[in-house]
């Protein structure tokens, strides 16, 4: 169950990507404090082997196991300390389990009171040329012809940092997407808003939200 190196880590948020095998999983009973609030036992085995997942992730960017995770109403996750209070920024969780059975999860912790989200998402999913005009204007739709993965997964963050209100084509949009440099320009509701971006493996893209400044 190993960690994946990045080929660059941001200095916020922090990252951490777990890959996790089918033939690695061992059932998610010994990790279900992690999840207090859910019944994680009962949960179909790819929810379960996403959560396993997640907390290993999580375990690995924290370096200790005395933290749970806990969902507002509209599912956002939030990290909670089980001992001494802690101050951590915002937390983002993105999963994605491959057609061979290879769970990956990546987790980010934000510095202070910053806002972000994060995508993992795969950029051969068939759903994604048929989802595209849902979710990009028709602006955006013909200037980024073959880039809308990278769209999918900028909106999804920006939507999982500054959610759940949103319109993903009206609130959400994307200015530019440099492939080369890993990183994307848009706005949230007319706010400027900034992103990263890593291949994380073949087939996998990572979109994080960066702090703007001032």
């Amino acid at each position: 169950m190993p960690r994946i190196a990045l080929p660059n880590q941001p200095i916020s948020p922090q990252l951490v990507l777990w890959k996790l095998t089918k033939e690695e999983f061992e059932g998610v009973s010994q990790w279900a404090h992690f999840f207090p609030k859910r019944r994680t036992i009962d949960l179909p085995l790819l929810r379960q082997k996403e959560h396993v997942a997640v907390i290993l992730a999580t375990q690995t960017l924290l370096g200790h196991p005395h933290w749970h995770i806990r969902h507002n109403e509209e599912g956002k996750p939030s990290l909670v300390p089980s001992e001494a209070p802690a101050t951590w920024g915002s937390f983002g969780v993105s999963h994605h389990t491959s057609e061979e059975g290879i769970t990956w999860a990546v987790v980010g912790i934000w510095e202070n009171d910053t806002t972000g989200g994060l995508d993992l998402v795969d950029t051969q999913d068939p759903r994604i040329p048929r989802v595209a005009p849902r979710i990009m204007s028709a602006k955006e739709c013909a200037e980024l012809v073959g880039l809308e993965p990278w769209a999918w997964a900028s909106k999804e963050a920006m939507f999982k940092g500054h959610g759940p209100k949103l319109d993903f084509r009206k609130d959400l949009s994307i200015h530019a997407i440099h492939e080369l440099e890993g990183s994307i320009q848009g706005a949230v509701k007319g706010s400027p808003w900034h992103g990263g971006a890593l291949q994380t493996s073949p087939g996998l893209l990572l979109v994080w939200s960066h702090p703007v400044s001032d």
